[in-house]
């Protein structure tokens, strides 16, 4: 303890000021439903042999406005020894906000390091890096960081969370091929993580010569069907 207090007045001397982020009071969180299909109502589409006529994926998330995405790719390099960095970035990709870096910049967690990273309110990196631990922190004047390229913006983001035990709909409708009397759809049922559900699998066979079927909520025109595609509408779900 006592060889850690003496180093304490070499560290202020040599950074003149060290910076720490804190810990960001989160937002209020937003359930959500998010529904994703491959069809529209009314919309003639054509599905070649193994490809959906129907996939439907409907789940909830929590969704947190915690994140700022970059305008492209990004690296940012710099600083020294322990808190030397060389980490790069994907433009899109959500990076969490977790804290915040003095009153006017907000730190982002990048992976690859330990360290966090300030930008300011108008998106772009302010140079600093710094951690939650006062003692690994940055050395202010001594570690320069910067990104490139320069021209890189963080815009607001959203990051989500998929919510088990809520209701969910995870399924799809093959166009399995035809032969002279006959056509064959095979519905699938998949776990919310995309596992396929073996127990709720089922072949289909309907005439070569129907102009509609129906499956559960489902009804659909059919207007050509031959041994590689099928062309539809789907009218009703």
């Amino acid at each position: 303890m006592n060889r850690l207090l003496s180093l304490m007045p070499f560290l202020v001397l040599l950074s003149g000021c060290a910076h720490v982020a804190r810990p960001l009071h989160s937002t209020a969180p937003e359930i959500k439903e998010i529904s994703l299909k491959t069809y529209n109502i009314g919309r003639t589409q054509t599905s070649h042999v193994g490809e959906p006529i129907v996939r439907v994926k409907k789940y909830t998330v929590i969704e947190r406005q915690n994140a700022l995405k970059a305008t492209n790719d990004f690296i940012i390099s710099g600083g020294l020894l322990d808190v030397a960095v060389n980490v790069s970035g994907k433009a899109g990709y959500p990076y969490e906000i977790v804290g915040t870096i003095g009153s006017d910049l907000h730190a982002i967690r990048i992976p690859g390091t330990h360290l966090v990273f300030g930008i300011t309110h108008d998106g772009r990196f302010g140079g600093i890096a710094a951690s939650f631990n006062y003692l690994s922190a940055p050395i202010h004047g001594v570690n320069v960081y910067q990104i490139e390229p320069e021209s890189t913006i963080f815009l607001s983001a959203s990051t989500q969370q998929v919510l088990e035990g809520y209701p969910y709909q995870n399924h799809e409708l093959l166009y399995s091929g035809s032969s002279s009397n006959d056509f064959k759809l095979l519905y699938r049922e998949y776990s919310l993580t995309d596992l396929i559900r073996p127990a709720f699998s089922q072949e289909l066979t309907y005439p070569i010569s129907s102009k509609s079927i129906r499956f559960r909520g489902y009804r659909i025109e059919l207007l050509d069907v031959n041994s590689e595609s099928i062309t539809f509408r789907v009218v009703a779900e």
